[in-house]
């Protein structure tokens, strides 16, 4: 398991759907 690469993924799948649900009138 590459240290750099599963941070930052896991960066990505947590910060991504934040994002979502601020832009989301229905959130």
């Amino acid at each position: 398991l590459d240290r750099n690469v599963f941070p930052a993924r896991v960066s990505d799948f947590t910060y991504i759907p934040l994002r979502i649900a601020e832009e989301d009138p229905f959130s």
